[in-house]
């Protein structure tokens, strides 16, 4: 009996004592784990610290979608992803057009157990930040010069004008106006005080019809003595004497394959537009497009042909139908302006053309680098430009309904002249001219864009829209928010 009560104490105590050495071994190892995640979550942390000043370093990062490794010692190391957007900022929330402008910074901190290498703790850190635009890509040199003009010309063709038309601003030609409404109206006389009168009608509760309201600066010498005339004296319009050139460091961008928006950021492709557009909208994609830019070859716009974005075309833009719409993206202004950037709304290395009996409405800056061109039609061709042009020249030809022929002009100015002093008579001659079926009120108009203050920027294949600041070492970043993944 005694024997067996000793075994017994000693089998309890031997119980007792493996408890006790389990539960410390335990404690131990819950201890060793708690600090080994301790450690991985220091070494997420500093690898997401590292994240962050290498994007802020543009010769060392590697870009958006790119991944940072980094040892920190024998034991810890970590291992950052970059991703452009934000999970957040869903395809139709408040924050979608931001998508494209943030990235994804997800950081993992690795700590190896020294006494059991393979054994592992790991724990992520995700930071989303975006992209706080301090400059812009730089502009072709003739760029700046063209900004303070309405309409600019890049060459010293001549340039035909026929009424009715309205451009409402300052205006660069480097080539001659010499044709300037010498179709109609006529006679000479005619001629002369239908332009005389739509200088007076402004001032008279009539709207400024006059196909140019100045001041227009131009070679002098280049266009006629009588048809400066016509704009000082009948017009009452400013001519500003300056010698024509061609412009210098322009050309068209070619073929547009792809762009970023900011150097390592990510690469997107430039859709193609079919040669034909008709009651479709093509528009910007914060995911796959942001500054929606569209390339094409010879394109035609039809019937409530709508885009939303740019149309960058190495052959001819032709707008034939109606309700057709183009307005470019409106793009994140540089960090402590209000203005937002817009590019272009169409850039065409060859003709901008308006069919006859089409309509549009265009905002923004069209450029074309061969010419504006709306050919013989009716004086319902309706556009809209509410921005600026830039072209190489511009063909305004005749309209149907005023294009009668010199013995019908003659007929229609008799005519008026008997009635001029009539109680009941028509005092001015455009108005009269509206009983024959010759509206003197323009549809085809080029005006400064109206609304919220836009920088236009030109594009140059190759070079991100946005850069870095001359004197900063890379691109700022702001951070909206960060949570912790164990």
């Amino acid at each position: 009996m005694a024997v067996v009560l000793v075994l017994g104490m000693i089998a309890m105590t031997l119980a007792v004592s493996y408890a006790l050495l389990r539960a410390q071994a335990e404690t131990l190892r819950s201890s060793s784990n708690v600090e080994l995640r301790s450690e991985a979550r220091q070494a997420a942390w500093t690898g997401l610290s590292a994240a962050l000043r290498r994007m802020n370093q543009s010769s060392n990062w590697a870009g958006a979608d790119s991944t940072l490794t980094g040892t920190i010692n024998t034991y810890q190391s970590y291992t950052a992803l970059y991703t452009t957007g934000d999970a957040a900022a869903t395809a139709d929330g408040p924050d979608a057009a931001d998508w494209p402008y943030r990235v994804t910074i997800t950081s993992t901190g690795y700590a190896v157990d020294p006494n059991a290498s393979t054994t592992t703790t790991t724990y992520k850190i995700e930071a989303v930040v975006k992209l706080v635009p301090r400059r812009l890509q730089d502009n072709p040199s003739p760029w700046a010069s063209m900004q303070n003009y309405v309409v600019y010309q890049t060459n010293t063709d001549d340039v035909n004008l026929q009424l009715p038309f309205r451009i409402e601003g300052p205006v660069r030609l480097q080539g001659s106006l010499s044709t300037f409404s010498q179709t109609y109206p006529s006679p000479t006389g005619a001629r002369n005080r239908y332009l005389s009168d739509l200088n007076a009608m402004r001032t008279n509760g009539y709207p400024d019809a006059r196909p140019f309201n100045g001041p227009i600066t131009l070679p002098t010498n280049s266009t006629s003595s009588s048809i400066r005339s016509l704009f000082t004296s009948n017009l009452g319009v400013t001519l500003i004497n300056a010698s024509g050139a061609a412009t210098s460091g322009w050309s068209a961008p070619g073929t547009l394959s792809t762009y970023q928006l900011y150097p390592g950021g990510k690469t997107y492709t430039v859709p193609s537009l079919p040669s034909s557009i008709s009651a479709t909208t093509y528009q910007a994609d914060p995911r796959l497009n942001p500054a929606g830019l569209f390339r094409a070859g010879d394109v035609t716009l039809g019937n409530n042909a709508v885009v939303v974005g740019t149309i960058i075309s190495t052959g001819k833009v032709q707008i034939s139908g109606t309700g057709v719409s183009i307005q470019p993206v409106a793009m994140r202004n540089v960090d402590g302006a209000s203005a937002i950037v817009q590019m272009p709304a169409i850039v065409a290395s060859n003709d901008v053309q308006i069919n006859s009996g089409a309509s549009a409405s265009v905002s923004g800056t069209v450029v074309t680098f061969s010419t504006l061109s709306a050919p013989t039609g009716t004086q319902a061709t309706q556009f809209d430009l509410n921005g600026r042009l830039i072209c190489r020249t511009m063909n305004l030809a005749n309209r149907s309904e005023f294009n009668v022929g010199s013995s019908w002009w003659s007929l229609i100015w008799s005519f008026f002249g008997d009635q001029e002093f009539d109680s009941n008579g028509t005092r001015y001659f455009p108005a009269y001219c509206n009983a024959w079926s010759m509206q003197y009120t323009p549809r085809i108009t080029i005006a400064p864009a109206t609304g919220p203050a836009t920088i236009q920027q030109w594009f140059t294949p190759g070079t991100p829209v946005y850069n870095v600041l001359n004197g900063d070492t890379g691109l700022r970043w702001s951070v909206l928010r960060f949570k912790e993944l164990p």
